[in-house]
């Protein structure tokens, strides 16, 4: 079933991403760590509020929001494995 929803949440990560990334001045010094936190705690809510099923693997939260960030152009996949320190799936 998460498989099935994470298309249309993916795209809806990398709208509000978009959004939200347009929208927040950051202080030079504030990393990327720092703001996709600041986004993906309220979209969790939302995300898992939508989908309960999915809240039991916290990590598909993440997995969404950097998919769709990755998506959005705003940042590659490499800028977000460095700002994570791990490794992500890349887009198929």
């Amino acid at each position: 079933m998460a498989i099935a929803v994470m298309p249309s949440e993916i795209e809806n990560a990398r709208v509000k991403w978009t959004e939200f990334y347009g929208f927040m001045k950051w202080k030079e010094h504030v990393g990327l760590a720092t703001k996709i936190n600041a986004f993906l705690q309220p979209f969790e809510l939302g995300l898992y509020e939508r989908h309960p099923f999915l809240e039991e693997g916290k990590i598909m939260g993440l997995l969404i929001v950097t998919q769709g960030i990755m998506l959005s152009g705003t940042h590659t996949q490499q800028e977000l494995e460095e700002a994570l320190g791990c490794k992500l799936p890349g887009l198929s």
